[in-house]
């Protein structure tokens, strides 16, 4: 049983993914910077485990398409995983999602919620529940910087992308020989800096009547993974987490794990994933 890599074509984009498996779909939405490889030992896993496992390159994401419209706000995200389904021909699936990819499955899962099944989110809460004080403002520093024009992609730009190397090194301070050449394959591609720039440049552009929406309480039975040591989003925004669902939710805290807990210790990472899902279905 091996990956092969097949294209998902919405109304909207030709979604490149990564896929194996048979069965029971499951979703991996991999966040910033970063690509579907990155959960491979996961996806190897829940295979064996008799699911068919379905990773999307985000919306912009070379080799899946920029969106025409240029749309990369929150809510986009959230129907791409239910548009994903639909070209699927799946009715439910399970749900995981990292950083920006779990952005996308909270939002999934308040737009089309009888859609997941489970969901399991990393790195990042559920944004209802996100109250940030001082030591997250400082952290989250390159959300401003990524909203300057053009002097963002001039910095990504520099020496063979030496600025993704960084965030990974300060984002997960204990992580060690990161192979980054997949994200930075991606980014070598036409408009692909300014894709991923333009996640974070979206979040000025949401009106009032989104926010509530994207603000919404979640029902679907979720896990949400957060690293102690995570030095983009500080470990003191999940305090409060259980005010975002009115399903059942767990959070899980991996010791001396950053930002890229499933990179860093991927192991662990999918014990966590395997014991929510099995605990669930029994």
């Amino acid at each position: 049983m091996g990956f092969e890599e097949i294209d998902v074509y919405t109304s909207e984009l030709q979604f490149r993914c990564l896929s194996i498996g048979s069965g029971p779909l499951i979703l991996c939405l991999h966040g910033f910077p970063d690509t579907p490889h990155s959960f491979k030992p996961l996806m190897e896993e829940l295979a064996k485990k008799g699911y068919r496992v379905v990773a999307p390159f985000m919306r912009g994401y070379a080799p899946t398409g920029f969106p025409q419209d240029g749309d990369f706000s929150i809510l986009s995200l959230g129907w791409d995983v239910i548009h994903i389904m639909d070209a699927l021909a799946v009715e439910k699936a399970i749900v995981v999602g990292h950083d920006w990819g779990a952005t996308a499955a909270y939002t999934a899962a308040i737009l089309e919620p009888s859609r997941i099944e489970k969901m399991v989110t990393a790195a990042v809460p559920h944004l209802r529940t996100v109250k940030p004080g001082l030591k997250q403002v400082l952290l989250s520093w390159y959300i401003v910087f990524f909203q300057i024009p053009y002097l963002p992609e001039f910095i990504m730009r520099l020496k063979n992308f030496a600025f993704i190397d960084y965030l990974y090194q300060r984002w997960s301070p204990y992580g060690k020989h990161w192979d980054l050449s997949n994200i930075k394959s991606v980014l070598k591609k036409p408009f692909a800096v300014r894709a991923l720039l333009s996640y974070y440049r979206s979040l000025l552009r949401l009106k009032r009547g989104q926010w509530s929406t994207i603000f919404r309480k979640i029902s679907v039975p979720s896990l949400v993974i957060a690293g102690e040591v995570d030095q983009s989003i500080g470990i003191e925004l999940f305090e409060g987490y259980e005010e975002g669902f009115d399903g059942a939710c767990q959070l899980v805290q991996m010791k001396s794990a950053g930002h890229f807990m499933h990179i860093e210790q991927a192991q662990d990472f999918v014990r966590h994933v395997l014991d929510f899902i099995d605990e669930a279905d029994a």
